[in-house]
């Protein structure tokens, strides 16, 4: 019998796992085939000299659906699966309660 066997990729990239999550970010995540054992990084903005490059734990482009746009549900989410309420400018201008 022939026996093939699927190999899994898993990989903790040390600079990007310190990067805090903004459901507004400045950067996003690209590459994440990990083919070249590496991952990038890209600004969507212009970053200022010494402000936080954040990136979104979560989805947050065109086809994101409901999630994206209702902070608390976002900010339930990232509760449950981060273990962290998030303060961020995108929950803190839709909600009262930062």
């Amino acid at each position: 019998t022939n026996t093939q066997c699927a190999v899994g990729v898993v990989a903790l990239f040390l600079l990007t796992s310190m990067m805090n999550h903004s459901c507004v970010p400045n950067a996003q995540v690209r590459n994440q085939e990990f083919v070249d054992a590496r991952i990038d990084v890209v600004a969507t903005q212009d970053i200022d000299k010494g402000e936080e490059i954040t990136i979104s734990y979560i989805n947050m482009g065109r086809n994101a659906g409901r999630m994206a746009r209702d902070a608390n549900q976002r900010r339930r989410y990232l509760k449950q699966t981060y273990l962290f309420w998030c303060n961020c400018k995108g929950c803190c201008s839709s909600s009262c309660c930062c």
